[in-house]
């Protein structure tokens, strides 16, 4: 057998394995193109299904706000009511309504108070009236026809509870072609086909296609979480099997070109690598070749040189690496260096233990392993520019923080920086990552604290008008009937004496008895404004007659009690009095209204430091976990903001019960500790 038939076979058997290699990875290839597919439907029907989610969650929100409105149970005040509910169909679309428990319309946004309304008609599936009725929770039902606007609408309720029993339910009736807009807006190829369907499996919206062709169609869907129903994206079979048959087509014909660019490419290499051996064997001992065998020692001698060139090279190097291995590994930053096809060849122990993988199974793993799956291909495009740009380091994409995928599968934000250096040919990027999970908790902190002030704010803007209307009532009410009263008395004075002297004493006393009603009023007034008590008898005894008033009122025994030093001290200044004052005061009203509590103990201290505290125990229920994350109630974060504005610290202790202890400080030793700051949270019940 001659050189260039054994090297021909030999081409022969090296090419056939590619064959076959590229036939399967052309068959991977269409397995992929249509796993993307299915992905990218898939991932369009979550994002409609999100959208849908997050679209009913805020009307969900702003139902309860109004079921939480105190307007609902006094009839009296229904046409405030009613502007009420205008103002949210306005803000939300659609209409609002009240309903009893018979489905009866009693209020709608559209109509007058007291316009006769007939029964709300039920859907064929789920019934958010009906549902929330049943479980006390929001609920969203399936469309259903309004007979009045000949319609098709969506309704979403919320009860509006009375103690543990739903007495009412406030609904928002949204026509569905509202709703076509959140369809709109997602970006779809021409030929598929996106719908919304409900509990029933019938078409609540649809965007593009047949209905009657759905059955040559491949269906991929998502069910919503917060409404009961699914969204769902349709691929027409034919145009999806043509794009396969294409990509498969266009495959076949890079195969072909290539396996015969190989072959000819190997036939004329075998040629030309035969004449070079054959004329390399005709050089030997007997050669006529002058100089022959010096060419061969200095050949010789020049690979000898090379080798030991290469072995200081190689020992110089070695070194360098212990040094750069040392450096590399002590790093407290994770790094992690990838080549041109985004594998990676080193990482140190820091990005070990960044990312829950040991070094020797990230060395030769795919970098998108440290990535969500939905990020991979994006980041893949980033570090390709970024290596094709030429420039030496810059942050990762336009923004320095990204996501990174921990081995226990939870994401966690890192600010990574990239850098790239030319090795042996090929490009080489290093990404240096720094975890800010911390940083980035303790800004949602903030922000959340941020949106927490503003609520309250508002809230407390909101009691200021009711304690001015309430105030303004009370002097309307009380005092200037009584003082018309006395005028008029005073009036009749004089006839009275002329007429009937013997009238006069009854008359006086009645003006008497007005007068003595007209201060009672004022002053009743002015210590609810501010507490008169706190400057003429002192805080205890405000405590005290606090308490007094407050077992008149309600079946719950209250003591108070305070220690020698805040006895013996004297009374504190008049702001810290106040802000105690009312500290108890809110305490009192939150255990009258949710604690079920049968004794509560106050006791007013001095600190050793030199400040007051004020400790408010009860033996109630205690406070649930639920109570914590409560939304629209301010009874604990207003407290805590008083205590805070004067320096003081507000805590509340009772997580699971029984009971609930309430500690305020002011003055000196009462700075706000890191764990204070969970009890400011919503209403505690």
């Amino acid at each position: 057998m001659t050189l260039q038939h054994y090297l021909a076979r030999l081409m022969a058997w090296c090419v056939a394995p590619l064959v076959g290699l590229a036939v399967g990875l052309g068959w991977w290839q269409l397995r992929h193109v249509r796993d993307d597919h299915a992905a990218d439907a898939r991932r369009v029907a979550q994002l409609l299904a999100y959208r849908v989610d997050r679209e009913f969650q805020a009307r969900e929100a702003a139902l309860l706000a109004l079921a939480a409105s105190p307007l609902l149970g006094d009839d009296v005040r229904l046409p405030q009511l009613q502007r009420q509910l205008q103002d949210i169909a306005q803000a939300l679309g659609g209409a609002v309504l009240l309903l009893d428990a018979t489905g009866r319309v009693r209020l709608h946004s559209g109509g007058p108070p007291g316009e006769p309304l007939p029964p709300w008609p039920r859907p064929g599936g789920q019934a958010a009236v009906t549902r929330a009725f049943e479980t006390g929770q929001p609920a969203v039902g399936d469309p259903s026809m309004d007979p009045l606007a000949e319609q098709t609408l969506v309704v979403v309720a919320a009860p509006v509870m009375q103690g543990a029993r739903v007495a009412q339910v406030v609904a928002n009736a949204v026509p569905v072609q509202d709703l076509a807009p959140l369809l709109a807006a997602l970006e779809l190829p021409a030929s598929w086909v996106l719908a919304l369907t409900d509990s029933q499996d019938r078409n609540v919206l649809r965007r593009g296609g047949d209905p009657a062709e759905e059955g040559v169609m491949l269906r991929f869907e998502v069910q919503a979480q917060v409404v009961p129903w699914s969204a769902a994206v349709l691929l027409p079979q034919a145009s999806h099997a043509r794009y396969l048959w294409g990509v498969a087509t266009l495959m076949l014909f890079l195969l072909l070109g290539a396996t015969l660019i190989s072959v000819l490419g190997g036939a004329w290499a075998t040629r030309r690598l035969a004449r070079s051996v054959q004329s390399l064997a005709l050089v030997g001992p007997g050669s006529s070749v002058p100089g022959d065998l010096d060419e061969i020692r200095q050949i010789r001698r020049l690979l000898q040189d090379t080798r030991a060139q290469r072995e200081t090279a190689l020992q110089a190097l070695r070194l360098r690496e212990a040094q750069l291995s040392g450096i590399f590994d002590s790093a407290s930053e994770a790094i992690v260096t990838v080549d041109d096809t985004q594998t990676i060849v080193l990482a140190n122990p820091a990005a070990a233990r960044v990312f829950g993988h040991p070094v020797e199974r990230l060395i030769g793993r795919p970098l998108e392993l440290l990535l969500p799956a939905r990020l991979r291909a994006a980041h893949r495009g980033h570090v390709e520019d970024f290596a094709r740009s030429g420039d030496p380091a810059r942050p990762m994409a336009r923004r320095r923080r990204v996501l990174g995928l921990h081995a226990d599968g939870h994401e966690f934000p890192v600010e990574a920086a990239l850098s790239q250096v030319r090795a042996d040919g090929r490009t080489l990027c290093t990404v240096i990552l720094h975890d800010v999970s911390e940083q980035q908790r303790l800004a949602d902190e903030l922000r959340a604290s941020h949106r927490d002030l503003q609520r309250l704010l508002a809230a407390q803007t909101g009691v200021q008008e009711d304690v001015r209307r309430r105030i303004a009532r009370e002097l309307h009410d009380e005092l200037q009937q009584v003082l018309a009263a006395i005028k008029l008395d005073i009036g009749s004075l004089l006839p009275t004496l002329a007429a009937d002297p013997a009238r006069l004493p009854a008359l006086v006393t009645r003006m008497d008895d007005l007068a003595t009603a007209a201060i009672t009023s004022s002053r009743r007034i002015v210590n609810d404004l501010r507490p008169q008590l706190l400057e003429d008898v002192g805080l205890v005894a405000a405590l005290e007659m606090l308490a007094a008033q407050f077992m008149e009122r309600r079946p719950i025994r209250v003591s108070v009690d305070s220690d020698t030093a805040s006895r013996d001290d004297g009374e504190p200044q008049d702001a810290v009095a106040l802000c105690l004052y009312r500290v108890a005061q809110e305490a009192l009203n939150n255990i009258a209204k949710h604690a079920r509590a049968r004794r509560v103990q106050m006791r007013l201290s001095r600190t050793p430091e030199g400040g007051w505290e004020l400790r408010i125990a009860d033996d109630g229920r205690g406070l649930l976990a639920q109570d914590r994350r409560k939304a629209g109630t301010f009874g604990l974060r207003g407290m805590a903001e008083r205590v805070r504005a004067l320096g003081g610290d507000l805590r509340v202790d009772g997580e699971g019960g029984p009971g609930v202890v309430v500690t305020a400080r002011v003055g000196p030793g009462a700075a706000p500790e890191p764990e204070a700051d969970a009890a400011v949270e919503p209403e505690r019940r």
